[in-house]
């Protein structure tokens, strides 16, 4: 009978802090972050090393972080807001990983890949030996397109100089 009795001297409050705050999915420059939702929130404020990014608040219970940088450190924090308030903070610290391509590498015909980290030097660990023919003795000149800090997968072409044989 008096279940939905409330006093009128009694406040309402500020929701509860989110629960159960997780990574669901974490790459180089995105962060996936998910709760479970807060009774009695109207939505969600985020805040990336202490800086609110959600202002406005957010309604859902999961949040995409875009434009990490790779190999860094973050400390996300999450409240509830209701009109009310804001509640006090749920916290998470991870860390993103290192961003990699893959090099491929074309000696006379003879693939091979590697992974590197973005900015990495890349390195040919074979030999560029190609062997002579008839006519031609061939002599290694560089690669195409020319070795520079990995930014993207990148295919690296061995490139000759043909040399005739004369008798």
């Amino acid at each position: 009978l008096y279940a939905h009795y409330k006093p009128e001297n009694q406040r309402a409050l500020p929701p509860l802090p989110p629960r159960g705050l997780a990574l669901a999915e974490l790459s180089p420059r995105e962060a996936k972050i998910s709760w479970q939702s807060s009774a009695d929130a109207t939505g969600y404020r985020l805040y990336l090393d202490d800086v609110c990014i959600s202002e406005h608040g957010i309604p859902q219970a999961e949040f995409v972080l875009q434009h990490l940088v790779p190999k860094t450190e973050y400390t996300l924090w999450v409240t509830a807001v209701n009109a009310e308030g804001e509640s006090g903070p749920a916290s998470l610290t991870f860390t993103t990983p290192e961003q990699t391509y893959r090099v491929t590498w074309d000696v006379d015909g003879l693939i091979t890949h590697e992974v590197y980290g973005e900015g990495e030097m890349p390195v040919y660990k074979g030999y560029t030996e190609k062997p002579a023919d008839e006519t031609h003795i061939y002599h290694f000149s560089g690669w195409s397109p020319a070795l520079a800090p990995v930014t993207a997968d990148v295919t690296y072409t061995a490139q000759y100089e043909a040399i005739p044989i004369t008798f």
